[in-house]
């Protein structure tokens, strides 16, 4: 039986560190090379149907049947072999292949189907012998996708953990600087026998209660698992979150000059204050960061259309064309950027506008400045969410 000597050497081929994309191709190209076949097709179960994995014709558009050779053999977990006459029936599509004959086989994770492979040939018809092949190699290219997904998933997990700490870490920088800075400030006055400004102790006292309610939210163990942060909405006013944002900021940047522009009238949105106030620190901080030490950052606040517009500009070098795509990346640092930070601040500040059901928009020219716009919804024309 030289198939199994074959079926063992896929098995070798199959136990390398492969992506589900190369081991969806390496199953369809042995099984191919087993029975002679010119086309393969892998379906998987997903929710009570199947979702085509991967195929080798490039337009291979039959889609399964409810009722159909797919579900039947996934169902008995025994292979079936249809010729043309029966594939023509139950889908006329196949017209287009030029199909003399098919084999379908389960693809058997332990007593568990998992999904069909499925074979088509133009020249041959297919024999018991083939369909016995490929229902023995269905198993090991069962265990070839279980090993790949399971890898795929542990991956994954690792890449949210890690995003999840390097987002913790982002948020908790700004309070931790900012109190630390007010500190020195203190310090350095009570040294020279100077008074200060007893609004400091206050900002400090404000960004330690801040930096102990991230703590304890970044403890549970739930958003550690699930890789995301949690939030507390409730009505606020957008001009006190950009004004603590200043204050933050300006302790980063004392000598930055920002002017505020707000339309007169109450102004409502619906929010978490903590991750609102840090993405106007985001943006201060890469305001200041690409553009002149001298030049102005403004900040305008109106409403427009039932929704707050903020948008917060800058002198500076602009973002380059070609980075505009990927800005919102985590992790995403143009190439000639060499400034602090891990890439992280308009990825998180993304994520949370996109919670507060708003929007993120850029508007940049090279060597021109850099408008970023901040839309999000007044509360007093839509609900609460």
């Amino acid at each position: 039986m030289d198939y199994l000597k074959d079926t063992y050497n896929y098995a070798f081929e199959f136990l390398s560190p492969l992506s589900l994309k190369q081991t969806y191709k390496r199953i369809a190209n042995a099984a191919m090379e087993l029975v002679n076949a010119d086309f393969c097709t892998i379906n998987l179960e997903e929710r009570n149907s199947f979702k085509r994995v991967f195929t080798t014709h490039p337009r291979f558009k039959v889609k399964p049947r409810k009722d159909g050779f797919i579900k039947k053999v996934y169902e008995t977990k025994k292979g079936l072999i249809v010729n043309h006459e029966e594939a023509l029936d139950a889908h006329p599509e196949f017209k287009k292949l030029k199909m003399k004959s098919s084999v379908i086989v389960p693809l058997m994770y332990g007593k568990k189907p998992i999904g069909v492979l499925s074979v088509i040939s133009r020249k041959k018809n297919f024999t018991e012998e083939d369909k016995d092949k490929l229902q023995f190699m269905g198993t090991l290219s069962s265990l070839a996708i279980r090993k790949a997904s399971l890898y795929a998933e542990v991956k994954d997990s690792l890449r949210v953990r890690d995003l999840f700490i390097s987002l913790a870490a982002h948020e908790l920088r700004t309070p931790i600087t900012t109190a630390f800075t007010y500190s020195q400030l203190i310090k350095r006055k009570i040294e020279r026998n100077e008074k200060f400004d007893p609004k400091w102790i206050d900002t400090i006292n404000e960004e330690l209660n801040r930096l102990t309610f991230l703590t304890n939210e970044l403890l549970e163990i739930n958003q550690i698992r699930k890789g995301k942060l949690s939030y507390h909405f409730e009505e606020l006013n957008p001009k006190d979150i950009i004004e603590k944002s200043i204050t933050n900021f300006k302790s980063k940047f004392p000598q930055r000059e920002v002017i505020l522009n707000c339309c007169d009238g109450p102004l409502k949105i619906y929010g978490d204050q903590s991750k609102l106030i840090e993405v106007f620190t985001n943006l201060l901080d890469n305001a200041a960061k690409h553009s002149p030490m001298k030049s102005k950052i403004i900040i305008n606040v109106r409403e427009e259309d039932k929704k707050l517009l903020f948008e917060v500009s800058d002198k500076g070098k602009g973002i380059p064309k070609k980075d505009l795509q990927n800005i919102f990346e985590e992790f995403y640092k143009a190439k000639d950027n060499t400034k602090e930070g891990m890439g992280l601040g308009l990825y998180l500040s993304k994520r949370i506008i996109d919670t507060h059901k708003g929007d993120i928009i850029i508007d940049s020219k090279k060597d021109k400045g850099t408008t970023i716009r901040l839309i999000l919804p007044s509360l007093k024309h839509g609900k609460r969410t």
